[in-house]
């Protein structure tokens, strides 16, 4: 009983935050207390981390866009699945990558001002840079959540459009496996 219990409870982590984010917080955190002794070393280590994960990003998301099958989708259907290519692709990796990011937003508020004290002025503005570009990652990794708080809950109707048409996406994506709309063979 205590082994199921412990593996349910194990497998209801991952399934609630990602394998991605689970194993990219300690190693955050680890390097932030590491900063807290050696900020030099420590902060290049996270800016070559982050470098390395936006540069995965990049490029995963660049090579799907030109594979998406346009006659079984409306014009603004296409605009958005390219868009959003890395959501529609692989949505539980993408909704944990977007966790990790605003992870990376998190840290940035304390990490920045700890870098200022140290007189680390370039990794400071690397690492601003690097706040704006999670944010903006973030909301293009978990689309429908964003969209819908932006509509929802800020009232920007501006987005409405946007987000009726990826629930339309992702209604048809369930209704169909991804690989028949899709095409990840090409890849």
């Amino acid at each position: 009983m205590l082994k199921s219990a412990a593996g349910q409870i194990f497998w209801g982590v991952i399934a609630r935050y990602g394998l991605p984010f689970l194993l990219f917080a300690p190693s955050v955190v680890g390097i932030f207390v590491w900063s807290l002794f050696q900020s030099r070393q420590a902060t290049n280590l996270y800016i070559l981390t982050l470098g390395l994960l936006e540069l995965y990003l990049l490029i995963t998301s660049e090579r799907g866009k030109k594979y998406i099958d346009k006659s079984k989708w409306s014009d603004k259907e296409v605009v958005l699945l390219q868009r959003y290519n890395l959501y529609f692709r692989y949505p539980f990796t993408s909704k944990s990558l977007s966790k990790a990011l605003s992870l990376i937003q998190l840290m940035s508020f304390v990490w920045i001002p700890w870098l200022l004290y140290n007189r680390l002025w370039i990794q400071a503005i690397i690492m601003g840079l690097s706040y704006i570009e999670a944010g903006a990652r973030a909301a293009e990794l978990n689309p429908r959540f964003y969209l819908h708080d932006a509509v929802e809950k800020r009232h920007m109707l501006k987005y409405l459009q946007d987000m009726l048409t990826v629930d339309s996406i992702c209604e048809k994506l369930s209704k169909s496996t991804s690989e028949d709309v899709l095409e990840p063979n090409k890849l």
